[in-house]
């Protein structure tokens, strides 16, 4: 009952703030493309600082900053979604190894009807390797 409500709920509150606010993302992209044309243009030569002041980093430093700015963001990011989306869908690992193999069979393509129906040697296993081992030659049968 709450899962259906909470998602009327923000279903409602998503469709009003684009329905209101629209505005708000055309006007940033509007001003994003201006300080494009800014820089590509004649405003893009005036330098920061004295006119004889040295860069305090090079262009490559510049670069290096940028990427490591941007693999930060991403493993903040990444750092959280990757943990939360593994509660909400656990690993193959978790489940057994025909379940596993109906799950990965499913995730490709539609295989072979053996593949499909779990019909296979992998509940038969009881050794860890050996059941790793048919897992995975399940999946390359199935693709």
């Amino acid at each position: 009952m709450v899962p259906e409500g909470a998602k009327a709920v923000l279903t409602f509150l998503k469709q009003e703030l684009f329905n209101s606010f629209s505005w708000i993302y055309i006007l940033s992209v509007a001003f994003f493309l201006f300080l494009v044309v800014l820089c590509l243009g004649k405003l893009g030569e005036i330098r920061l600082g004295d006119d004889d002041e040295e860069p305090a980093y090079s262009f490559f430093s510049w670069l290096c900053m940028l990427f490591s700015a941007g693999m930060g963001i991403g493993l903040m990011y990444f750092g959280v979604a990757e943990p939360i989306s593994h509660l909400s869908a656990p690993l193959h690992s978790m489940a057994s190894p025909v379940v596993q193999t109906r799950l990965s069979c499913r995730q490709r393509r539609p295989c072979s009807t053996r593949c499909s129906t779990g019909e296979s040697t992998l509940g038969q296993s009881t050794g860890s390797s050996a059941s790793l081992w048919l897992i995975s030659a399940s999946v390359t049968v199935c693709r």
